[in-house]
């Protein structure tokens, strides 16, 4: 057909089966301009009763709910429909079939403010694992200090009645440190040392305070809530690379709190008695009950890490009802899991 011959029919005036279109909405126009077909695109599929045909030129990477029943279509294919060339997905849950748009590439200023978003985003990650690491150093000596008190408080009152018997109320905190230190080594030296002081007492002095050591249950519940909290924040992280960032964490704060301990030992300049006596009670109490105390907040925090998703992915099923859950839908992305609205009784129809 030519040109002019294609340009004749179109320009005819409207027939009668133009102005009384059929059911299918089409009118006949295809019977007064013949339009060619369409050639068949390689790989689509025939078109099937109920089911849009097309070509893949995609696959949905994020969230995007279904306009009929909010299910996420996030790993669909986008299919080129084969009649108008439009972006379509079908929903595999209800069989309604959704619209793509295509949208132009963002500008200059959106892109600087998501440069902006990501740093910021870095540095407030810089600025929990700092919170982070001073919990795990504080609340580790706050622990110590716990359980020992009362053998601290037993060293004190025995160095006291020492003093009381053998100073005849000479000695005052008002002393010189060098005549303080004198007198702590001069009572360590009668009792034969802390360790002497424990064997010989350990039936009064061994016990630790019970209200004291179940400070570490809330304490380690601070930390797994923490752990919580970065394995949700670093949901790009698998779960191998999660224990290993809370292990960094874990390892910086025992660095620290090994040059503190160090510092407090090997410390050589005069001091009051009580910290002269707090230092002879460290390497034997001290020290060791902060092992422990960091032992058990480094646990709390590893396993919170390890639980956080699972454990954010069921407060969302509890909370939220099924149609509100699709915007949550990366805590089930992350660990390669089925979005939420998947019905798994439902295998999912072919193309």
């Amino acid at each position: 057909m030519t040109e002019t011959g294609w340009s004749e029919r179109v320009s005819d005036p409207p027939s009668e089966a133009l102005q009384n279109p059929d059911s299918s909405g089409m009118g006949a126009i295809g019977a007064s301009v013949p339009m060619p077909p369409a050639p068949p695109a390689a790989g689509i599929a025939s078109a099937e009763p109920g089911r849009c045909a097309g070509q893949v030129v995609a696959i949905i990477d994020g969230d995007r709910p279904c306009i009929g029943c909010a299910y996420n279509l996030v790993g669909q294919a986008i299919l080129r429909e084969t009649h108008y060339g439009l972006l379509v997905v079908r929903c595999p849950e209800c069989g309604k079939v959704d619209g793509i748009e295509e949208h132009p590439f963002v500008g200059r200023t959106v892109q600087r403010l998501a440069t902006a978003g990501l740093g910021l985003w870095i540095i407030l990650l810089v600025g929990f694992a700092a919170l982070t690491v001073l919990l795990l150093t504080a609340l580790s000596w706050a622990l110590a200090e716990w359980f020992t008190e009362p053998l601290s408080a037993a060293v004190r009152e025995d160095f006291q009645r020492w003093i009381s018997a053998n100073s005849a109320g000479g000695f005052t905190s008002a002393m010189p440190l060098p005549d303080q230190q004198a007198a702590v080594d001069a009572w360590l030296a009668e009792v034969g040392g802390i360790r002497s002081f424990l064997e010989a007492r350990k039936g009064a002095l061994a016990a630790i305070d019970p209200w004291a050591a179940t400070w570490s249950v809330p304490l380690a519940g601070l930390l797994f809530a923490a752990g919580v909290a970065w394995s949700v924040a670093l949901l790009g992280v698998g779960r191998r690379r999660l224990v290993a960032v809370t292990l960094g964490l874990v390892a910086i704060a025992g660095l620290i709190v090994a040059g503190e301990a160090i510092k407090l030992l090997v410390s050589e300049n005069p001091a009051p008695w009580w910290a002269l006596l707090r230092r002879a009670i460290a390497p034997v109490a001290t020290v060791p009950a902060q092992a422990i105390g960091l032992f058990i907040l480094a646990a709390a925090l590893i396993l919170g890490a390890q639980l956080g998703r699972p454990i954010a992915r069921g407060l969302v099923r509890l909370f939220l009802p099924p149609r509100l859950r699709t915007p949550m839908a990366f805590l089930w992305i992350a660990d390669g899991l089925a979005p939420p609205g998947l019905r798994r009784d439902r295998a999912a129809p072919p193309g």
